[in-house]
């Protein structure tokens, strides 16, 4: 099998399977599920793209980010990332990233990237971060 057909099966999966069980969970109401999926996906087109010259899970992710979500924090994003996946919480990674807490909102586009720097807390919207992901999985090299 040809990188390219690998790279083609890799994606129907994403779309079929990563991306249609974020708009099942959307549209079932099961927002918190569908915020820590959207992280997921990050990590998953992280590890397909491969910015970086080692297999560390973390680097791949900060580097996908800057790359492909600019206007983030890569630290912060990842930190985030790491709360959701292995605490549902907090994780040593915040307290390296400075970063106290966040909170996610849906359909408050006004909210989104604000930053509250007394509490340390980054506000994420679902939309931006889901759009985002979807988009960068077609535009991976």
């Amino acid at each position: 099998m040809t990188d390219l057909e690998q790279i083609n099966i890799a994606k129907m999966k994403i779309f079929t399977y990563v991306i249609g069980d974020i708009l099942k969970s959307i549209s079932g109401g099961a927002l918190m599920g569908a915020f820590i999926q959207s992280f997921c996906l990050i990590d998953y087109l992280s590890a397909i793209a491969r910015l970086t010259n080692n297999d560390a899970i973390g680097d791949n992710y900060e580097k996908f980010v800057e790359c492909y979500f600019k206007d983030y924090d890569q630290k912060k994003l990842y930190a985030i990332r790491c709360g959701l996946v292995h605490t549902y919480g907090q994780s040593r990674s915040m307290e390296s990233a400075d970063l106290d807490g966040y909170t996610f909102q849906h359909k408050n586009p006004a909210n989104h990237r604000k930053y509250d720097k007394r509490i340390s807390i980054r506000i994420i919207e679902i939309q931006d971060i889901y759009c985002k992901s979807k988009w960068n999985c077609n535009n991976i090299r």
